[in-house]
């Protein structure tokens, strides 16, 4: 239940990871790191505990370089606990998207009608 529940959480996670990397928010992307941080530590994934750590650090610091070479540290971690989730039997496969990161999408514009 813990792995399931670390799983359905995690990408709402890297999405305001996300969001505060975009906006330059460090204080938000600290949070949202820290949080991150002790959900990974809790399914015994100490490589992402402690990718989780250094965004916390760097986020800190106002580093965007070091912060999004932290995260990007991170996904990969988190693409490692998928599989070793699966390799353990604990789900049913690892998700296909659940380190990339998304692009935002862009706005379409309104036709104006005459």
């Amino acid at each position: 239940n813990v792995v399931k529940l670390f799983r359905s959480d995690y990408p709402s996670a890297l999405r305001r990871i996300d969001r505060a990397l975009l906006s330059r928010d460090f204080e938000a992307l600290r949070l949202a790191a820290h949080g991150l941080k002790g959900a990974i530590a809790t399914v015994g994934g100490s490589a992402g505990r402690e990718a989780a750590a250094s965004i916390e650090e760097a986020a800190r610091s106002n580093s965007i370089e070091d912060s999004e070479r932290a995260c990007a540290s991170l996904r990969e971690e988190i693409g490692r606990l998928e599989k070793a989730f699966a390799s353990a039997d604990l789900i049913s496969r690892p998700r296909a998207r659940s380190t990339a990161r998304r692009k935002p999408r862009p706005r379409q514009r309104k036709r104006r009608t005459s």
